[in-house]
């Protein structure tokens, strides 16, 4: 039987699921261990469902139902100790019907997931409900999915619809409406469920070509799918929000006088975070929320503020990208690098500093 795992909030063992044919694991103190005792208040209807539709796709598999939530959140600690679990598991496929869009987070899950792809163990993922890019369904070598929106597929269906900025594999669309779940008024209308139709259809594919590689399974899926499906579109920012930031937004050309300055708010308790262009440093790339020549706009930063929660944004991005009309719309504060001198540029004044802690000062009025 072709392994799959299962990285969700638990399989309930009244599922309908042959009880031979899965095993439960499950975090504690650390470690992962075998989920005995299931206690069922533990175990979410999430994963049950995506456990319930993966094995209406294929029967033939053996799952693996690695519980990684508690209290309804998972740690990414706890996401990437069931990832390297799956290593020495061996299974074929790994299900994520959750990620991330968190790209700092990512960032720690990103070597064990390349461990995984090189390993030949496929990884399916769902974006998030709101879709915008998120991790690892934007990955290489990941397949990520969306759920579909043109009524044309039938249950077990999929298809591929390209968007900007996603590889052909993370551009699978699936539909998992069927009459055999009415009875469940937990299956909503997301991309979490999706996800379960290409593990189950990459689990097809691997009953006949066992020692298929990424690039042959990929094929196969495009050779098997349905034509002119559709899912929603995948965009850089948050939709539908209060596009008025609340917080300070700092942009500073000097990656050092940056750092320095996110040393200082961070040991007097304030979280900050630097993004940066494609030709600096710091800590998120810009280009993850807005196109190569776009910028800066009351989008743009609510995106990544409604992503982050931060208590201040720093940006380190190029010239073009602060000139427009109402940029004290979206900025609060310019710190410039000239010569051994700081200038501080404001809506209404300019400031020269000297010292590192004359900038911190003008920063921190905006939290008194």
């Amino acid at each position: 039987m072709i392994k799959i795992a299962l990285i969700d909030d638990g399989v309930k063992r009244n599922s309908n699921l042959a009880r031979e044919n899965i095993k439960h694991y499950k975090i504690e103190n650390g470690n992962v261990i075998c989920n005995k005792i299931l206690e069922e208040d533990c175990c979410g209807e999430h994963g049950t469902m995506c456990a319930r539709i993966l094995n209406q796709v294929n029967k033939e598999i053996e799952i693996y139902d690695l519980n990684i939530f508690r209290n309804g959140s998972a740690d990414v600690e706890d996401v990437i100790l069931m990832l390297k679990f799956c290593l020495n598991l061996n299974v074929a496929v790994i299900n994520m019907s959750c990620g991330t869009q968190n790209y700092i987070d990512y960032k720690k899950m990103e070597p064990v997931i390349e461990n995984l792809i090189n390993n030949n163990i496929f990884i399916v993922s769902a974006f998030c409900n709101n879709n915008i890019l998120s991790f690892p369904a934007v990955c290489k070598k990941v397949f990520g999915v969306r759920r579909d929106i043109s009524k044309i597929l039938k249950f077990g269906e999929y298809g591929f619809q390209m968007c900007d900025n996603l590889n052909i594999e993370n551009s699978l669309v699936a539909n998992y409406s069927s009459p055999l779940f009415s009875d469940n008024s937990f299956l909503s209308d997301g991309n979490s469920f999706a996800a379960p139709i290409i593990t189950g259809q990459i689990s097809n594919i691997l009953k006949y070509m066992q020692d298929a590689d990424f690039e042959k399974v990929l094929s196969k899926l495009r050779t098997n799918c349905v034509p002119l499906c559709r899912g929603d579109n995948i965009t850089l920012h948050v939709e539908n929000q209060d596009l008025h930031s609340q917080i300070p937004i700092v942009c500073i050309n000097n990656f050092n006088i940056a750092k320095r300055l996110q040393k200082e708010l961070q040991d007097l308790g304030y979280s900050s975070l630097i993004f940066y262009d494609y030709d600096r440093q710091g800590d998120i790339p810009i280009h993850l929320y807005c196109h190569k020549d776009e910028k800066v706009s009351c989008k743009l930063i609510c995106t990544i503020e409604r992503i982050y929660l931060p208590d201040l944004i720093i940006l380190n991005l190029n010239d073009f990208r602060y000139q427009i009309n109402n940029l004290w719309e979206n900025i609060d504060l310019i710190i410039e690098n000239k010569g051994k001198a700081i200038i501080i540029t404001s809506s209404d004044s300019i400031k020269l500093c000297l010292k590192i802690r004359s900038v911190l000062d003008y920063i921190l009025a905006f939290f008194s």
